[in-house]
């Protein structure tokens, strides 16, 4: 095995950045899209390794909570009763500056422009630009708990001519499907069959979309929150319902969006890294990842959905969406190509008026 040395640059701070990177790991809010090394997921060296020696570059997806947390504490520094959010942050963005990481926070600004609207989404932008390119060591100060303030930044021109509450089009179909998963939850039927129904429907009716299914296997699952997952799902104010269930689309769209990258990594030299606050999508999203080294994916599957079923359960469940996968061009299907607007339109309308009609 060839020996190999990694040096830092003089005057890195290297026991600080090694004590943030621990910090992420202990919180887990780290998932990574690729097969870590054995050194470890969050060792310097190993990072240092793969962006020297094999020329990739790390990117980071962040979701809307830890995003907006960055951008606030930029803008108005850290507070004195920090919430374990922000502190996940700030951690996160300083981790990334120190390794030169990229962060790409894309769907988190769609997703709060969708919220808060277009004006407030750029603005925020604009702040988390700031934090993005301000001073690395004061961010590491922050981090270890030696700065509560930055230094003022030269400011960064707001652009609102980009419309990003605009929806996204795959937005749009994980909301279609978050929907069917309400629609569901709502039924008097059991667990196992709610996620059957979901496969079901999936493959012959939709999209056979991984990230949605395995969502909704984990927010179907006895052991899960599901008030976290699909907040307010029972609320008198049935807008207030439909509100957690485009949040609950929207987790989903990170997911997919994670998924997506990932296929196109090793191309492109990059590795991707969701960052995530919420420990429901951090307990979700390693599921979505195929280990090229494991020889029976299903097996490793079914055990793993073991943590939220039981054992009967879980394999009847990785059974039926193995089988719909493995036939996914049949034509039996209705879908076997890309959806138009028009029918993702009327699937949407269709359920809004059956969560709508609901009464709790």
């Amino acid at each position: 095995m060839e020996d190999v040395f990694i040096t830092f640059d003089p005057g890195f701070p290297l026991l600080e950045v090694t004590s943030i990177a621990k910090a992420i790991d202990d919180a887990n809010v780290f998932i990574p899209g690729y097969i870590p090394p054995a050194v470890g997921s969050l060792d310097l060296c190993g990072f240092i390794f793969a962006q020297t020696r094999e020329q990739y570059q790390f990117v980071i997806l962040p979701d809307r909570n830890l995003v907006s947390r960055m951008a606030r504490v930029q803008r108005d520094g850290i507070p004195e009763n920090i919430d374990e959010t922000t502190n996940n942050a700030i951690n996160v963005l300083a981790f990334a500056k120190a390794m030169d990481f990229l962060i790409e926070p894309s769907i988190a600004f769609h997703e709060l422009a969708q919220y808060a609207g277009n004006e407030i989404a750029h603005e925020e932008l604009r702040w988390f630009r700031i934090a993005d390119n301000h001073n690395t060591l004061e961010w590491i100060e922050a981090a270890v708990g030696r700065r509560h303030k930055f230094t003022p930044s030269h400011p960064i021109p707001q652009n609102s001519a980009h419309d990003l509450s605009f929806p996204l089009h795959r937005w749009k179909r994980n909301y279609v499907v978050a929907l069917k998963i309400a629609e569901l939850e709502l039924q008097q039927i059991s667990n196992i069959e709610r996620s059957l129904q979901l496969f079901r429907w999936l493959f012959y009716d939709f999209l056979l979309a991984g990230p949605a299914a395995i969502f909704a296997t984990f927010y179907f699952s006895p052991m899960s929150s599901r008030k976290r997952l699909l907040k307010h799902l029972r609320s008198l104010d049935r807008e207030r319902a439909i509100g957690g269930v485009k949040n609950a689309a929207w987790d989903i769209t990170h997911l997919s969006d994670f998924v997506r990258r990932i296929d196109a990594g090793d191309r492109e030299r990059k590795r991707y890294i969701f960052a995530t606050a919420d420990k429901g999508l951090a307990r979700i999203a390693p599921l979505l990842l195929k280990d090229p080294h494991d020889n029976d994916i299903e097996i490793g599957l079914a055990t793993a959905l073991e943590a939220w079923w039981p054992h009967r359960d879980a394999r009847r469940i990785v059974t039926a969406l193995t089988e719909y996968i493995d036939h996914a061009d049949k034509s039996e299907r209705q879908i076997n190509g890309p959806v138009s607007s028009d029918f993702i339109d009327a699937l949407i309308e269709r359920g809004e008026s059956n969560l709508r009609a609901f009464e709790p």
